[in-house]
């Protein structure tokens, strides 16, 4: 027999959970990884800044501050394993620490924050200030206060993007309090794009809908950068569709 036919190939759940588990940089001289998968894994905070801001860029909101808010770092430290993760401000792929959980459809909602979060300030874009403090707000359950932020943002909404980012902040918000239903109703109702893609495909998938999934979390992974964490997580999510 061909000894390397007994060579256990890493699976994509495994895979996916590795390139998640990746720091922000990663040293040329050290890429070579190890074949094994540690238990479990810390996430970096300035990568996982990254990524829960990575929908505002995508939708090409490019004014975001890089510095990264002092309470952010215990926020990451203390997220929860989420199953089926929309993307939204705030939000992380690493947060899908689980994928064992998704084998079994066991469905539960974004960590909750045991306080609230952080506070974005200085001059970047006060849009997607409001925004990203709403979306602290909505970890923290303090829902009524997120919608006010969402009403203060508003005026400030003033072209396609930002009005496209506000509807999935909303949406995010309906989803994380647990209507569903809502949430796929704001989705369904925006311009096609990689996160609206995607959030169509994890909201048809956590409902069992897999055709749907699969068709919506295909073009997720076309339409996410590959260097995102965004685009492997829709990659693990397609799997389990087909």
């Amino acid at each position: 027999m061909n000894p390397i036919a007994k060579i256990a190939q890493p699976s994509l759940a495994d895979l996916t959970a590795r390139f998640l588990a990746r720091p922000a940089e990663v040293d040329a001289a050290s890429a070579v990884e190890p074949h094994e998968m540690p238990a479990g894994f810390a996430t970096e905070p300035r990568t996982a800044w990254t990524e829960a801001t990575a929908i505002a860029k995508l939708l090409g909101l490019t004014d975001i501050s890089s510095k990264i808010p002092i309470d952010w770092a215990g926020f990451v430290r203390q997220s929860a394993s989420v199953d089926y993760l929309p993307m939204a401000l705030g939000h992380f792929p690493q947060q899908v620490q689980d994928v064992s959980a998704l084998l079994v459809n066991r469905t539960t909602p974004p960590g909750r924050a045991t306080h609230h979060g952080w506070t974005v300030t200085g001059g970047e874009s006060n849009f997607v200030n409001q925004l990203l403090n709403a979306a602290s707000e909505r970890l923290a359950a303090n829902y009524d206060e997120a919608n006010r932020l969402f009403d203060e943002a508003e005026p400030l909404a003033d072209d396609d993007a930002k009005r496209s980012l506000l509807e999935n902040e909303r949406a995010a918000l309906a989803w994380q309090r647990g209507d569903r239903a809502a949430a796929e109703a704001i989705w369904n109702a925006q311009p096609n794009s990689g996160p609206n893609a995607f959030n169509r495909g994890v909201s048809a998938l956590s409902a069992g809908r897999k055709t749907d999934a699969a068709q919506w979390l295909a073009t997720a992974v076309q339409k996410l950068p590959e260097s995102s964490g965004w685009h492997h997580l829709a990659q693990l999510y397609l799997a389990l569709a087909q």
